[in-house]
């Protein structure tokens, strides 16, 4: 990404305070209760120095938090004398942590991780200030909070640069080993739309659609020759399903070939307002092809299950690729990382090359290759690149929680308890 976009997303989460405030919504809204843990959690609030943090069990296992203290992030599971928390309470719904600290004016020491399954049941827990912080995927959603509760203050996170939403196939399944079908499902989904309306903005200000690669157009590592974008082509997607057999063959608006009907599930990270979207635009998408696709939304620990054991057909999925040979064939082919494990003789030879000179232009010659290999075999869908996540805190409690200096969120050993809630 050029610097000068870089400094327009960077100026753009100071607005976004502003653009939040701005804007109107007409949802309408139904809430449950998380039961008893709300009460037992409540219950410790008035604890000195005690704050709570919201985390959506679709993105988020319980067992494997990472805590990020100063510069380093530290896994839950974190031993040793140089852990500078402990761990005091653990279960599905609740982890709370003290940190090793000297106690202090403002000093934060008890920390609960409280778990939702959803994004709506966080916002309620939001409107009643039973959560002090919380990551959210839609500035719409935020800024319902911000409007129902005004001790809290929204932030706009941003994004490490190639975070990438798209559709990953098994490779093995007996439908979606069937070139024809990837590509058809590529070229039916409206990706600028998704865009527009999934993340509630326009090309280049919030996201950027995906155009046939991990990276960014703009990048150095974008390959623009040879390479098909897949933009939305119904008639397209028709003809190669067509000429490949797949016929609606009784009418019932599904297609089929040799009596196996054309039905795919797609997985997704359940309760996640953005995810949920997104499943429900490709859904509609592939029914006007003949294409039944069938969501099903996962707990994070259920879609790594899912993913480890192959037992997968498609999924929704968010990565954020370094500029490097190394994170395409970590993500894609690698077989002690990648859950894909893409084989092809020429993209494997040109990874291989790659790990044989250190002539950068040679390196990202070859990665072009690879990119371009992974294009035509449609390996993936790419869909969109997002560049914010929404953040809301309770500011009559906490102060010192965005680092206005990367357009992020201060480590937690950082913030401070404000003077009205010490």
């Amino acid at each position: 990404m050029p610097q000068n976009k870089k400094q327009f997303r960077y100026r753009l989460s100071f607005a976004a305070k502003i653009l939040l405030g701005a804007l109107a919504t007409t949802s309408s809204l139904g809430y449950g209760q998380e039961g008893t843990e709300s009460i037992r959690l409540q219950q410790r609030r008035d604890l000195s120095q005690n704050i709570v943090i919201g985390m959506l069990t679709g993105i988020t296992d319980h067992t494997k938090i990472t805590i990020r203290i100063d510069d380093l992030d530290y896994p839950l599971s974190a031993t040793g004398n140089g852990k500078p928390f402990d761990v005091i309470n653990r279960s599905p719904k609740i982890v709370e942590i003290l940190l090793k600290r000297p106690p202090g004016p403002g000093t934060i020491t008890r920390v609960a991780y409280r778990f939702f399954n959803s994004e709506r049941s966080l916002y309620q827990a939001l409107l009643l200030s039973e959560v002090d912080f919380a990551v959210l995927s839609e500035e719409a959603m935020a800024h319902e909070v911000v409007r129902n509760n005004p001790v809290m203050l929204p932030t706009a996170i941003a994004k490490k640069t190639h975070s990438i939403e798209m559709i990953v196939y098994n490779l093995q399944h007996e439908i979606l080993k069937n070139l024809e079908i990837r590509k058809a499902i590529s070229f039916a989904i409206r990706k600028q739309d998704l865009v527009v309306h999934v993340i509630d903005g326009v090309p280049q200000t919030k996201g950027e659609v995906a155009k046939g690669s991990v990276f960014e157009p703009d990048n150095e590592f974008y390959p623009d020759v040879a390479i098909e974008e897949y933009r939305h082509n119904l008639r397209r997607a028709r003809d190669l399903l067509e000429s490949n057999g797949w016929i609606d063959r009784d009418n019932d608006g599904v297609r089929e070939k040799n009596g196996i009907k054309l039905k795919i599930k797609l997985a997704y990270r359940g309760g996640i307002e953005l995810e949920e979207s997104i499943a429900r635009d490709v859904l509609l998408a592939c029914n006007q092809l003949g294409i039944e696709i069938i969501g099903e939304a996962l707990a994070a620990s259920e879609l790594e299950a899912h993913l480890s054991s192959g037992k997968y057909e498609a999924v929704l999925s968010e990565y954020t690729f370094d500029e490097s040979i190394e994170a395409i064939y970590n993500f894609f082919t690698n077989p002690q990382t990648s859950f894909i494990r893409f084989s092809n003789e020429s993209y494997l030879m040109q990874y291989k090359l790659s790990q044989q000179t250190s002539d950068r232009k040679n390196i990202i010659g070859l990665a072009h290759g690879m990119q371009r290999t992974l294009n035509n075999q449609c390996v993936v869908s790419f869909l969109f690149f997002k560049w914010y996540d929404y953040a809301v805190h309770n500011a009559a409690k906490l102060q010192n929680v965005r680092d206005a200096s990367s357009s992020g969120i201060n480590p937690i050993n950082l913030w401070r308890l404000s003077g009205r809630e010490k």
